[in-house]
């Protein structure tokens, strides 16, 4: 199913769901489980995402500015095409995650692991 919103209407994120054109501004997002989210064409700024699992997930295509992402899995996730703009990643697995055509600018990338796939 798949979900458009924006963050005034925005009750909270659910695994397993595919959210598109979503605008997510000033959340936090704190030891939550969001495995298999997709999000796809959305544009997130300034959140938090702390001890949050988002393992298996998609990012396709969406805009991250000034957010910060810490104690998290990105295990098994697929990102692709997605802008970060002044982002903090601290303490990160990306093991198994495929990449491409991402921009990093001004960013800062603390892993728990090297292991991501090409």
């Amino acid at each position: 199913m798949t979900k458009l919103l924006n963050y005034n209407s925005l009750l909270g994120l659910n695994a397993d769901e595919i959210y598109t054109y979503l605008l997510i501004h000033e959340q936090i997002f704190d030891d939550i489980d969001l495995h298999s989210i997709s999000l796809k064409n959305c544009v997130l700024e300034k959140c938090t995402f702390e001890k949050t699992i988002l393992a298996n997930s998609d990012l396709d295509s969406s805009q991250i500015s000034d957010s910060i992402f810490s104690n998290l899995s990105f295990q098994n996730s697929d990102i692709v095409s997605c802008n970060f703009e002044n982002c903090t990643f601290k303490k990160i697995s990306f093991k198994g995650s495929s990449f491409s055509n991402n921009t990093f600018l001004n960013t800062a990338i603390e892993l728990n692991t090297l292991a991501v796939s090409n």
